[in-house]
């Protein structure tokens, strides 16, 4: 399991970032099973991970906390246990 924060500055308020593309920047909460985006042909974000957004915030700072899994074995032990530690 890794966990890692990222945040995103200078966030314009439809989402547009300085360094190119765009984030969701309302609160919210994703997660993959293994189908990743769900994109087809799109393999962007395949594996096991739970992503939690706080929104963008009055300074435009976008943070979002990624939990990726090792794969599928420890993303079920998590969901049965609802807890996992590195």
């Amino acid at each position: 399991m890794k966990v890692e924060l990222i945040e995103y500055k200078k966030v314009e308020k439809d989402g547009r970032v300085p360094t190119g593309g765009a984030v969701t920047i309302k609160p919210m909460v994703q997660m993959s099973t293994g189908e990743g985006c769900g994109l087809g042909n799109c393999h962007c974000s395949d594996g096991y991970w739970i992503t939690i957004g706080a929104g963008r915030d009055t300074n435009g700072t976008v943070k979002v906390m990624v939990v990726y899994f090792d794969n599928k074995k420890e993303y079920n032990r998590f969901m049965k246990s609802h807890r996992l530690t590195g």
